[in-house]
């Protein structure tokens, strides 16, 4: 059984993280049958459920601690986890996971991460510290693997891949029309456009732009547009209020949280996807649904690179007029477009398998290296003789000062009867402290000996216990 611990952005209703940990977890235990996953999550109750793992709180401490001292290997990803953008304490906190199973001599793999950006100088000594000693790294994207060469971290050991949703299957539509439907879409043979933006601030100028794309679709093609919120927190306001702005045949906004299937289908539905969100690309691109990229990060560029498009332009950089010429022709060409992008996308997905092919390589030479009975009998006896021989010597300081306070308390306070009193009543609790100390080892001693003489992880239990 080979117990594994999966750190990363799990338990949030993101979509897109969503997303990843399903197809992560699907993908170990296909090539890994007997894995055990244990998932650091928001909402550990709600993974435990979606994904049939072990989920523990992933800001509780002492949880992270055992899961990590329990795990064979550690795996951090994917997703854009290492990155100091949003903030530093983010990029410390994954990278404290990963120093805490180092520390631990647990394997550790990064798994398809888009890495940074990572600007601040002591983020990147902090990263390339942890990351050179990983046992396998692999990123999703070139621009990742040029920021590792960049801060240190040997090239000849990380290996490009691609994004692990990628991997996620193409499915039915008819989850997705339903769900459409309820929400309000007419399904009549007009266009239906989606939308799945990243914005907080519903008064920005790029809003304004949005909201002049969707009416000139309207007016153009007779479209009705579909504000879909990929992270329902972070996106919903901003979308509830362009659909707010605009008739019901115009644009509606889905205002329910989706499992990761279902919002496949969802987009599936699409004419036409306009996506800022990463994830909103790939499920278009898996789904073979004509696309227009918006970049807010390095990471969409990347993405739409490696499936031969270009982005449209930045978030900030939007206007409505090179979004009507962009997508008059991605309307009028989009068989083209689903061709090409197919072509990259199954290229893409069979570059995956690399993770966990390097993820059993990793784990079969971990059994190859583990020292031999006899040698580890031999270190084990080394480790036991020092201790015994540190703890003589504390013990031994430990009664020289004993008999130092005797003497200053002989001479301080004489030998009379208060004295003796005095001392009687210190030593007693002391006596009968070490008189229970002395009788739980000589009981814990034999049975923890046995415990760890049949198998040593079983032994550790106990005595934590």
């Amino acid at each position: 059984m080979v117990n594994i611990l999966i750190s990363g952005y799990y338990g949030f209703d993101n979509i897109g993280d969503e997303s990843i940990l399903r197809t992560l977890v699907s993908s170990l235990r296909e090539h890994i049958p007997d894995c055990s996953l244990t998932v650091l999550s928001h909402n550990p109750a709600s993974t435990r459920e979606k994904y049939g793992v072990e989920a523990v709180d992933r800001m509780s401490p002492m949880a992270i601690l055992r899961a990590v001292k329990k795990c064979d290997m550690l795996i951090s990803g994917g997703g854009s986890l290492l990155q100091d953008v949003t903030s530093s304490k983010s990029l410390h906190y994954y990278l404290s996971i990963i120093r805490c199973a180092e520390f631990f001599h647990k394997k550790v793999f990064i798994y398809s991460q888009g890495i940074g950006p990572i600007d601040r100088p002591g983020n990147r000594r902090a990263a390339a510290k942890a990351l050179k000693k990983a046992d396998g790294i692999v990123v999703r994207d070139e621009r990742s693997a040029a920021l590792l060469a960049e801060i240190g971290v040997p090239a000849e050991r990380v290996v490009i891949t691609a994004d692990p949703v990628i991997r996620m299957k193409k499915t039915d539509r008819a989850v997705g029309e339903t769900i459409l439907r309820r929400a309000g879409v007419t399904q009549d043979g007009r266009p239906v456009v989606g939308w799945a933006i990243r914005e907080r601030n519903r008064d920005s100028r790029f809003v304004a732009e949005v909201l002049r794309s969707i009416r000139w679709l309207k007016e153009t093609y007779n479209a009705q547009s579909v504000l879909i919120p990929f992270h329902y927190e972070e996106d919903g306001e901003v979308c509830r209020h362009i659909a707010s702005q605009l008739p019901d045949d115009t644009a509606v906004c889905l205002d329910e949280k989706y499992l990761s299937e279902d919002m496949l289908s969802i987009i599936g539905c699409m004419d036409l996807l306009v996506g800022v969100r990463l994830h909103s690309l790939i499920y278009a691109a898996i789904m073979g649904v004509p696309l227009i990229g918006i970049s807010y990060d390095p990471k969409c560029t990347a993405f739409l690179n490696s499936v031969g498009l270009d982005k449209l332009s930045t978030r900030d950089g939007y206007t409505a007029e090179a979004f009507e010429t962009e997508a008059a022709r991605v309307l009028a060409n989009g068989a083209e477009q689903t061709a090409c992008v197919k072509r990259h996308m199954d290229e893409l997905s069979r570059k995956l398998d690399t993770n966990e092919e390097m993820i059993c390589a990793i784990m079969k030479d971990e059994k190859k290296t583990q020292p031999s009975a006899p040698r580890k009998s031999e270190k084990s006896g080394v480790r036991t003789a020092g201790a015994i021989s540190i703890v003589f010597l504390l013990t031994l300081f430990a009664k020289l000062l004993g008999v130092v306070r005797e003497m200053v308390q002989a001479n301080i306070f004489g030998t009379g009867v208060d004295a003796n009193l005095y001392t009687a009543s210190y030593n007693s609790t002391l006596y009968l402290f070490t008189t229970v100390c002395y009788a739980l080892c000589i009981a814990a001693v034999p049975i923890l000996t046995k415990e760890f003489a049949a198998d040593r992880k079983r032994g550790e239990k106990a005595a934590n216990n």
